[in-house]
C-alpha cells in the first residue's frame, strides 16, 4: 500500500483489524479521524499511531499563527463593515432618547417627550437632526438616518 490516502477498508486492513474494530479505536483516538472533509485516511498519520507515535490531529494541519491571522483578518473585515454604520453626530443619551421618540411620533411640541427641553431640541436643530415646525419639531431625514445608524451599530453582532 503506497498511497497517501486511504479508504475506510484499506485503512481497517493496514491496521490488522475488520472495518467496525477501526471505527472503535477511530472513536477512542486510538487512531486519527478521516482526513477532515473527506472519507479518506492520511497513510502515514495512521502508520505513525500504529508505532505509538503521536499522530497530527487535523486540525493541527492548519498552522496556529495562520489561523490566528485569519481569524483577525476576519474580526478586522467586520470591523470595518460594521464602521460604516457608526454614528456621526455624537448625541448624549438625552439627545438620543428625545431624537428616538421624535422619530417615532413624528411631530412633538416638545411636552410630550419626557426630559427633553428646549436646549434639547436646539442642540438636534444645530445638527440638523431635527427642525422647527408650527406644531412644534420634527426629525430631519438626516436625524431619521442617524436613528438607523445608531441602531445597526448598536446590534451589529446581534444580526
Amino acid at each position: 500500500m503506497n498511497a497517501l490516502t486511504l479508504t475506510r477498508l484499506q485503512a481497517a486492513e493496514l491496521c490488522g483489524l475488520s472495518p467496525s474494530g477501526f471505527d472503535v479505536w477511530v472513536r477512542r483516538g486510538i487512531v486519527p479521524p478521516p482526513i477532515m472533509g473527506t472519507k479518506r485516511w492520511s497513510r502515514v498519520q495512521l502508520e505513525r499511531a500504529l508505532a505509538g507515535l503521536p499522530w497530527v490531529p487535523p486540525e493541527a494541519n492548519v498552522n496556529l499563527q495562520d489561523r490566528g491571522q485569519a481569524e483577525y483578518e476576519a474580526w478586522s473585515a467586520d470591523n470595518d463593515e460594521r464602521d460604516k454604520h457608526r454614528p456621526l453626530h455624537g448625541l448624549n443619551q438625552r439627545e438620543e432618547r428625545t431624537l428616538r421618540s421624535l422619530v417615532k411620533l413624528q411631530v412633538s411640541n416638545g411636552r410630550d417627550i419626557a426630559g427633553a427641553g428646549l436646549a434639547t431640541f436646539d442642540a438636534l436643530c444645530s445638527k440638523g437632526l431635527a427642525q422647527r415646525v408650527t406644531q412644534g419639531w420634527e426629525p430631519t431625514v438626516e436625524g431619521i438616518t442617524e436613528i438607523g445608524r445608531t441602531d445597526t451599530w448598536l446590534n451589529w453582532h446581534k444580526r
